[in-house]
């Protein structure tokens, strides 16, 4: 199911010390305090590891050292922010400035890691620097007046506001900026779609409004610029991994041949750019210099952002990447979402509610809560939403670890029997990502019990695509190196055929956040969200962008080329710095795929000890327990109080001496033995205000394969599945694109009334056989009605009819409901916005064909529940009938209807059918049927006929064949009910009468010849 793909990597933490050379200080004595700062900053790396992180933080600790002493409560939480770094440091792996590195990782028949020289520090700088100086280039007058802007592809009018995403240039937590909605600005914004110089834009608005002075037009897209409405040209786009270089080629390319350009600046920046490359690791004085240089251009805190490129190279035994890649089959089986994340899922179901399967809705109409869908629900949120009812996964895993505490175990070794068990026969519903990566670390004593294959991989987390984790990190590696990866990540698969591979670029909602999002373009596509980009043939614009419905997914379609589009990001950045729509493309491809994650627990991640689960020589989970805070003494507890309840409670819960505390960047890996590491311990759990997860960890020991340093490797893996076919709105016949979905019919804005009438189940048919007579027995003319009988939320009756006088059909409707709440037959009514289901039945005259269809089908449902008591015909017998003959009406003749049901797959379910039912459905003759159905069908079949023929005339993926699902659906709701057991049996039964007709048509042509 899936493969390893040979662009994997290992980071490794940079550091390895011995234990503190100072005993770890009691929290009031101070110069115990000062002297375990001062022995601990003397470690080789540290001080310039921790200054590379947090300048503030080194030099407080720096003022301290340099007086000798501090205040006890000042002095012990410096202490603790300091050991804090120096647990980071040896013990954890997450690149993160010099504490950790990145090198390549190959696979190989033997293990081997070969030391090859010291680090190289990469260099470049900090986002909040780079905005800083962009902002000061941007409100220069010599430099905008020349400096394209383009309009924000994500800025969109709301009321009267044009509202975008955060100022381009702040560093506040702001989630969105907007302004006034001006007939200047909306003009700025309509010429702006393409790069634009700033004077000519200026000039084009004082032109069109000859009251408006040059001098304010020129503040407005100052202003524009500022609020990130517009965007400059100096402001690089994601893919830009070299954002100096980018300033200087725009601000060359504004000045090329002009007196003046700020050359002084122009010199300075290239001499930084010249300084921005690999030193030699620990030349901190470089650093600070440098750091100093580039303030005086621009104020920064830290204006450098710092990368390690490890010279290790580092080879595993392949068995090892067959193992990652058997595992990620696994938890693929294992997982709590088997047909993708529930909130898709709903979503999903909305879209083909409302669009149908063959409609192309554009992007911007559909994300638009007005006039689309919106985005999913869970978009609202960072976390998962709870779930409710629990499963009979989650049963299954109650049950084990409470096992698993009887037998007085830690560990559970899952085989494929105990996997099929917990996953429940038929689970996984969902297609294949088509590739992921898979973060572990590698548990071994020596390089030779490696290859050997002793050895666990532990899994730490997993990655949205198979360059997800390792793509920042491209322009750090080696250029053999980094090519071959490039090569690897081009070529990855898709999830639907002849998908356009496209990388998704934009800024994020954090400025901050920028420093960890850019990575250089990989894939051959290029979807870029609120950035400036030059129009080039691979560059998908989003008015480009269409969403349709597959067979079991959405799917994102680009409209100028005919061909699906499948955006992923070539990082790690968490779905909430993403903006909206940004996170709308990259999930939607995979939105129903089989949900991939680290192993989750689901309900049973409540339980006080959850045990590791072990699938061959992978820990896919490891052991975890919950520790209560209020179990311990409190924040103002002695230490030697604090300690005696600590162990007393380790002892009780079975701790083991290396764990591990915190989630994400956060993580600690502590030594329950030492000191320090309680002391972290405490004030972690001091300041959680519920329980703590403590995770088992592995010991220096276990990573003796690579002399006890802390690492991670990142091994990409790719699905062998084949990719699902495109959907029927590519492949299909006809022109292109399809017209987009017509607008919705307000009410009162055209003739056609769509009412909800809440109406229970047990009086449905009662409004249904004499209601609904009543309503239109007094019309002078009849209006074409329709209804369809519902349950969503509230059961209703949904009643749509044509009327050249809304107002009159609207108040007519009004006291029939009136009359029927008189009966106690009805409660509230509402008259509805009407989508019309183009994508469904078809557009223009089609469309006006389907709803006469509508009608027809409507009258025979009618005439069905009349006769059906005083007939005596089974329900369901009657209503397959009927659907049999709608097949033969809309396909032609009852041969091509009763085929096209024999060769439909059966839907689901299991109820029997009865013997007595099966054979009054085979056996009746619909010639014998009371005179009221037989003139209803009759009607319907012209109707169905007309239909059909409406659908021929046009060459697209909508044929009499592909609508006459969703016209047996409908009729089986209007005659029975929204019941989907009795859907799926009236759906069976149809099929054995069609059977039957099969075999008597063959048995008649047997017996002529």
């Amino acid at each position: 199911m899936f493969r390893s793909v040979d662009a994997a990597t290992i980071r490794i933490a940079a550091h390895s010390w011995p234990d503190s050379p100072a005993p770890w200080p009691g929290r009031s004595g101070a110069s115990g305090i000062a002297y375990w700062l001062q022995a601990t900053w003397r470690k080789v790396g540290l001080a310039e590891a921790v200054w590379a992180a947090s300048p503030e933080f080194a030099a407080r600790v720096e003022a301290v050292l340099a007086s000798g002493s501090a205040a006890p409560d000042r002095g012990w939480r410096m202490a603790l922010a300091l050991a804090r770094y120096l647990v980071r440091a040896q013990r954890r792996a997450t690149p993160f400035g010099l504490f950790s590195g990145v090198a390549t990782l190959r696979f190989d028949t033997v293990a081997a890691v070969v030391p090859a020289g010291q680090p190289a520090i990469r260099v470049r700088p900090d986002a909040s620097w780079l905005a800083s100086l962009i902002a000061r280039l941007e409100a220069d007058p010599d430099v905008h007046r020349r400096l394209p802007v383009q309009a924000n592809n994500l800025a969109l009018v709301n009321g009267s506001r044009i509202v975008g995403a955060r100022r381009p240039h702040a560093s506040a937590r702001t989630e969105s900026t907007s302004v006034r909605s001006t007939a200047a600005v909306r003009l700025a914004m309509s010429l702006t779609p393409t790069p634009l110089p700033w004077a000519e834009l200026v000039d084009a608005v004082a032109a069109a409004f000859p009251g408006f002075p040059r001098a304010s037009a020129d503040a407005m897209v100052a202003g524009l610029v500022d609020h990130g409405v517009l965007i400059s040209a100096l402001r690089p786009p994601s893919t830009c991994t070299d954002p100096i270089r980018h300033v200087l080629d725009t601000l060359d390319a504004m000045f090329d041949g002009a007196p003046g350009g700020q050359r002084a600046l122009r010199a300075e920046l290239r001499s930084l750019h010249d300084r921005l490359g690999g030193t030699s690791a620990g030349s901190t004085t470089y650093l600070c210099g440098l750091a100093d240089d580039m303030r005086r251009v621009a104020p920064a805190t830290q204006p450098l952002a710092v990368d390690l490129q490890l010279a290790d190279q580092v080879a595993l035994p392949e068995q090892l990447a067959a193992e990652i890649a058997a595992s990620v089959e696994v938890l693929r089986r294992l997982t709590p979402d088997p047909a993708g994340r529930p909130e898709w899922c709903a979503y999903r179901a909305r879209f083909v509610d409302r669009y149908g399967m063959t409609a192309v809705v554009p992007l911007a109409r559909l994300v638009d809560p007005l006039v689309g869908l919106g985005f999913p629900a869970h978009f609202a949120t960072v976390a998962d939403a709870p779930v409710a009812l629990l499963s009979d996964r989650d049963e299954r895993l109650l049950a084990m670890a409470q096992q698993v505490v009887i037998d007085g175990a830690r560990e559970v070794v899952l085989d494929d029997a105990a996997v099929e068990w917990l996953a429940g026969t038929g689970r996984v519903t969902g297609s294949v990502s088509p590739h992921v990566d898979v973060s572990a670390e590698v548990r071994a004593v020596s390089l030779e019990a490696l290859t050997q294959g002793r050895f666990t991989v532990a899994l730490t987390g997993m990655g949205r695509s198979a360059m997800a984790t390792s793509g920042r990190f491209l322009d750090r590696l080696p250029y053999a190196d980094r090519e071959l990866m490039c090569r690897e990540f081009a070529r990855l698969p898709v999830a639907v055929a002849g998908a356009m591979p496209a990388q998704l670029s934009f800024p994020p909602r954090k400025l901050h956040s920028q420093n960890v999002l850019n990575s250089r373009q990989v894939l051959p596509w290029l979807v870029s969200l609120a950035e400036h980009r030059h129009v080039a043939e691979n560059v998908i614009g989003l008015d480009d962008l269409g969403v349709t419905a597959g067979c079991d997914r959405l799917v994102l379609v680009s409209m100028s080329r005919r061909r699906v589009v499948e955006p992923t990001v070539g990082h790690a950045a968490a779905v909430h710095t993403m903006p909206l729509l940004g996170r709308f493309l990259l999930e939607l491809p995979r939105a129903t795929d089989a949900r991939l994650k680290p192993f989750d627990w689901g309900a049973a991640s409540c339980l006080p000890f959850r045990p590791a689960l072990r699938y061959g020589r992978v820990l896919l989970a490891a052991a975890r327990w919950r520790v209560d805070p209020a179990a311990l003494p409190g924040a103002e507890a002695g230490d030697d109080e604090w300690l005696t309840a600590w162990e007393a409670l380790r002892t009780r819960l079975r701790l083991p001496a290396w764990v591990q505390v915190g989630n994400g960047d956060q993580r600690l890996r502590l030594h329950l033995d030492q000191s320090m590491d309680r002391a972290l311990l405490r004030a972690h759990l001091d300041a959680s205000a519920g329980p703590v997860t403590v995770v088992d960890a592995a010991s220096p020991e276990d990573f003796g394969w690579l002399s006890g340093r802390a690492h991670e490797i990142v091994v990409p893996v790719a699905s062998t599945v084949a990719p699902a076919a495109a959907p029927a709105a590519v492949t299909a016949r006809g022109a292109w694109p399809p017209p987009a979905p017509p607008e919705p019919i307000i009410p009162g804005a055209s003739g056609l009334l769509s009412a909800s009438v809440a109406v229970e189940p047990s009086t449905m048919e009662l409004v249904l056989m004499r209601g609904l007579p009543a309503l239109f027995a007094d019309w002078p003319e009849p209006p074409l009605w329709w209804f369809v009988r519902l349950r969503r939320s509230t059961p209703h009756l949904r009643l749509r009819l044509h009327t050249d006088d809304y107002g009159d059909a609207a108040v007519r409707v009004g006291r029939w409901v009136a009359g029927l709440r008189q009966q106690r037959l009805a409660g509230d009514w509402s008259l509805d916005t009407y989508h019309p289901e183009s994508g469904r039945y078809g557009c223009g005259t089609a469309l006006a064909a389907a709803e006469e269809l509508f009608a027809a089908d409507s009258t025979a449902a009618l005439a069905q529940l009349v006769a059906q008591p005083e007939s005596g015909i089974d329900r369901q017998a009657l209503t397959a009938l009927s659907m049999v003959d709608l097949a033969a009406s809309m396909l032609g003749s009852r041969t091509d209807g009763c085929e096209w049901l024999v060769a439909r797959p059966e839907q689901t379910g299991q109820a029997p059918i009865q013997r007595a039912v099966l054979r009054q459905a085979v056996t009746l003759d619909p010639g014998k049927l009371p005179e009221p159905i037989q003139q209803a069908w009759q009607e319907r079949s012209r109707a169905a006929t007309r239909y059909a023929a409406e659908l021929s005339a046009v060459a697209g993926p909508l044929t009499p064949a592909s609508v006459l699902a969703s016209l047996m659906h409908l009729h089986v709701v209007r005659a029975l009910g929204p019941d989907e057991d009795a859907e799926q049996l009236t759906y069976r039964l149809a099929r054995h009468v069609a059977l039957a007709a099969v075999r008597r048509r063959v048995r008649a042509v047997g017996a002529s010849r």
